[in-house]
């Protein structure tokens, strides 16, 4: 592969990473914890996170998404275990500073709850990454 490619999608998935991170900061620390009247909430994604059903997982989805996006980048970089390590203590740690940061916010409050599912969908998107990377190198 080209090196130009090479950087490219380094960056390109950095990118995303530090924009996903924002965006669960912000979401985190926005006033309301219902995010329908949110304008960067595409209403159907709103429809389901206000959904009183789904309140207590809801912090894992974004978290799947991060941890599938630090899994391509560990696997685009051919990075050794430690970094899969690194990379759920991170988002963990993530999940924690959004979670202290609800002190801080009217209408928001602490949940140890979320801190949890929030490192349990970081854990799976980075097994669902590594699984299909093993699954792939066998194949070879």
């Amino acid at each position: 592969m080209s090196s130009k490619i090479y950087c490219m999608r380094n960056y390109l998935s950095v990118f995303i990473i530090i924009i996903g991170t924002l965006l669960v900061l912000y979401l985190s620390w926005v006033s309301s914890p219902k995010i329908g009247g949110n304008p960067l909430v595409p209403n159907w994604i709103a429809m389901w996170v206000d959904a009183y059903y789904f309140d207590a997982i809801r912090t894992a989805v974004p978290m799947i998404f991060l941890g599938g996006m630090s899994g391509l980048l560990i696997v685009f970089n051919n990075l050794n275990m430690k970094w899969w390590w690194l990379a759920w203590g991170l988002l963990s740690l993530l999940v924690c500073i959004a979670e202290i940061g609800q002190f801080l916010r009217p209408l928001r409050s602490f949940d140890s709850m979320d801190i949890l599912w929030g490192s349990v969908g970081s854990a799976l998107g980075l097994l669902m990454v590594y699984v299909i990377r093993e699954l792939t190198t066998l194949k070879k």
